[in-house]
């Protein structure tokens, strides 16, 4: 019966069981009051598998009353409905209508299993070494995931430092210029590839020979030469291109660069250019500071600038605050944590981060390096979690509810309109789980020591991609 322990899909124990049984018999979220024998295992802190075994006289009866059900719905020629012999249905159908009843009748035991052992599963169960013999008791497993037990003993009282803000004359300027970037003209132009101008191209992986590479094409590639986050042997290569003109570049790559077919390689790339636009950038004055936000002066537009930065740093500087306490919880107070959570997470991780990765190799090396990080952020949610439990922190339903006037006002809509879409769609729920964390993230802070340090003025902890890029040829 491997096919069968496969097929079944418990689903979640507190939900109503759906399955391919008839909806006219009874519903699968229904327990099964009997003298089930179930043996508990622990392989794993927040694992547990239930050795699960009916009674054969439990089982007999399910099994005939199943029978008896199809016997009255069944119609084969010669037979009026209802009246086809059992000793027929056996012979023809016994395959069909025992799977059945074992698909319906499994997921009630486990129900009841689980009631029985105080069994508050956070993953489906899963089914395996189902022993289904007639005459005999029916034996499976059932393996399910549960929260970890975690003993919280130091979560106050520690130390964090944080930056002090400090929002210099470059940074408003950057910014400024930023916000130009996004008010200039595009254009198309006749003219060579300026540093200012956005070029865009075909461009192919090709091998040594400079021969193009089969499946590694890329077509209509946008590249802004006014970026700073285009390398400047790009830079070097466009500027003073034509439409048409082709550009060889290498790309040198680490060795332990996440892409295997990468790392430690020296890779070329073909690049075509199809199309050049003009940028022109807006002029920085009083003019453009009314259009990019009605700002009466474009001092008022820098102040609101540097203002809006200050406030982002505080925010930045905070939440790294609370990473570094939670980096100490995580440290003092170790636990094991569910693999079907973590593998979830790196697989929203990859989702969202490469949605359009479809190599099985790439996926794994993907998966391999995300997984410290879905690590942490499960210990995170968990530890969050307990704290919250064992402090008491709750948020208050006027709490929520100035959360909704401010998100109303924000999108200038109706405070009960809102209100009643956030609840259909859930989110209402989602936004008090966020007020719980941030009240939990402000409880902890609280409690712990705060020093004051000057701005890190060290490398970038977020730096661009690790490569260094080679002009081989034009």
């Amino acid at each position: 019966m491997a096919e069968l322990a496969d097929a079944l899909d418990l689903g979640s124990s507190r939900a109503t069981y759906g399955g391919s049984s008839p909806p006219s018999r009874t519903k699968l979220g229904q327990t099964v009051r009997v003298n089930l024998k179930v043996k508990v295992t622990e392989p794993k802190s927040w694992q547990r598998v239930l050795e699960i075994e009916v009674p054969v006289d439990t089982l007999n009866d399910h099994i005939d009353s199943a029978y008896k059900e199809y016997q009255q719905k069944t119609v084969l020629p010669g037979f009026r409905k209802g009246k086809v012999p059992l000793s027929l249905l056996k012979a023809r159908f016994s395959d069909t209508i025992e799977q059945t009843a074992l698909q319906e009748l499994i997921p009630r035991v486990w129900e009841e299993a689980r009631q029985q052992q105080q069994i508050d599963p956070i993953s489906q169960p899963v089914v395996s070494e189902l022993e289904f013999k007639p005459g005999q008791p029916l034996k499976f497993k059932a393996s399910v995931e549960v929260r970890p037990e975690i003993n919280l003993t130091e979560y106050t009282d520690l130390r964090a430092t944080e930056r002090e803000i400090r929002i210099s004359e470059e940074d408003v300027q950057q910014s400024l210029e930023a916000l130009q970037d996004r008010h200039a003209t595009i254009a198309p132009s006749d003219s060579e590839a300026r540093e200012t101008d956005i070029v865009i191209v075909d461009f192919w992986r090709v091998d040594r020979s400079g021969i193009p590479i089969v499946g590694q094409k890329s077509t209509n590639y946008p590249i802004d030469l006014s970026s700073p986050n285009v390398f400047q042997e790009y830079k070097q290569a466009l500027v003073g291109a034509s439409v048409g003109d082709q550009k060889r570049v290498s790309v040198a790559y680490p060795a332990d660069h996440p892409q295997k077919d990468l790392a430690g390689q020296e890779v070329s790339f073909l690049l075509k250019v199809n199309e050049i636009k003009k940028k022109t950038l807006p002029p920085l004055d009083d003019e453009f500071a009314r259009a990019a936000g009605d700002f009466a002066t474009l001092k008022t537009l820098q102040e609101a600038i540097r203002k809006n930065l200050e406030q982002q740093e505080k925010q930045r500087a905070r939440r790294e605050v609370e990473e570094q306490i939670i980096d100490q919880i995580i440290e003092k107070n170790p636990f094991d944590v569910p693999e079907s959570l973590v593998a979830g997470y790196i697989e929203t991780l990859i989702s969202d981060l490469h949605p359009d990765q479809k190599k099985e190799e790439h996926l794994d090396q993907l998966r391999k390096s995300y997984r410290p990080l879905a690590i942490r952020y499960v210990r995170r949610w968990f530890i969050l979690e307990e704290i919250r439990k064992k402090e008491g922190i709750k948020v208050t339903e006027n709490e929520l509810r100035a959360k909704v006037l401010a998100l109303a006002k924000a999108r200038g809509a109706d405070e009960e309109k809102l209100l009643q879409n956030l609840t259909d769609s859930g989110q209402l729920q989602n936004m008090r789980r966020n007020l719980e964390e941030e009240k939990t993230l402000s409880f902890i802070v609280s409690k712990a020591k705060i020093e004051t340090v000057p701005p890190n003025s060290g490398t970038d902890p977020n730096p661009g991609p690790a490569g260094k890029t080679i002009i081989t040829g034009r």
